[in-house]
């Protein structure tokens, strides 16, 4: 018919159109771009193959799928939140400490640190350029931190680490630490967003330690802090050592399988129930019919 004749043409038209249009889209939007972030991770890689240290980049949460290497995975940050920490993390953070630092706007903006790391590709600071890169989108620079204090002795023991939700929502971190001398220690505290940076003096003895992010119905707040604190890396380093590093969340996870296998273990019940009884309600019909 004549309907369905128009109707032919006009779905041919939008298929026509989209095949012009598609790779004219490619072309200019930048999801399809190279920024080179393959190249930027076999770069980490290659600088972190002989150090155990962390790693921190402003494109943390573009680079990270191209770590093929677990290890240093699981010591890639996002880089410190604020720029005083950052610049606390130079004067007390642990020998070969590495950051790859961007100024690619495509890559590097999700990361609060991003507000004012790009400006430490050209000034000069204690770091060590390792290498440097210009490209099309930007410049990339790999640095270490160096320092002249020789490695210290390991003289602490992470015994504990929880995080939980109290009544008022607030998100806290409880960490037991023992120490044979008085030191200080570095907390990082990450989440896809930021790392956070604590200094922490310990006693000789066991240290109970209390990290807490309150619950504030303030928009930037929520955006920026609290909402990326379901899961959350926790590293603690003595001296030049990671004496602890892992992925905790306030999430109950164990609750949360024994619940799905509960529901599971329901819905066989149920099936089996319904199973036996459809079975009976059929063999009863079966039998009244003389069948």
């Amino acid at each position: 018919s004549k309907t369905n004749t128009t109707a032919i043409l006009i779905i041919a038209l939008i298929l026509a159109s989209n095949l012009y249009f598609i790779p004219k889209f490619i072309q200019v939007t930048s999801l399809y771009e190279n920024h080179e972030l393959d190249r930027l991770a076999k770069d980490i890689m290659r600088y972190d193959e002989s150090r155990d240290a962390i790693i921190f980049s402003n494109s943390y949460i573009y680079v990270r799928p191209f770590i093929t290497n677990k290890h240093t995975l699981s010591r890639l940050l996002p880089p410190p939140d604020t720029e005083q920490e950052f610049l606390n993390i130079l004067e007390e953070g642990s020998n070969g400490t590495i950051f790859a630092i961007t100024d690619d706007i495509r890559t590097a903006w999700y990361e609060n640190g991003n507000s004012y790391i790009k400006d430490y590709l050209h000034k000069k600071t204690q770091l060590i350029q390792l290498q440097r890169r210009p490209s099309e989108w930007g410049e990339t620079a790999i640095f270490t931190l160096k320092k002249n204090h020789l490695q210290k002795e390991i003289t602490t023991q992470v015994q504990s680490i929880k995080i939980y939700v109290n009544k008022t929502l607030s998100v806290n971190i409880l960490l037991r630490i023992n120490s044979t001398v008085a030191k200080n220690v570095i907390i990082l505290i990450s989440t896809n967003r930021y790392t956070k940076i604590y200094e922490i003096s310990l006693n000789a003895g066991i240290n109970d330690i209390e990290i807490s992010y309150p619950y504030i119905l303030d928009r930037e707040y929520m955006i920026k802090y609290y909402g990326h604190l379901y899961w959350a890396r926790i590293v603690v380093i003595d001296g030049d050592n990671i004496i602890h590093n892992g992925v905790y969340s306030p999430i109950n996870l164990n609750l949360l399988y024994r619940i799905f296998a509960l529901i599971l273990i329901f819905a066989l019940v149920f099936y089996v129930f319904l199973s036996v009884n459809l079975r009976g309600m059929v063999m009863r019909i079966l039998v009244r019919d003389g069948r």
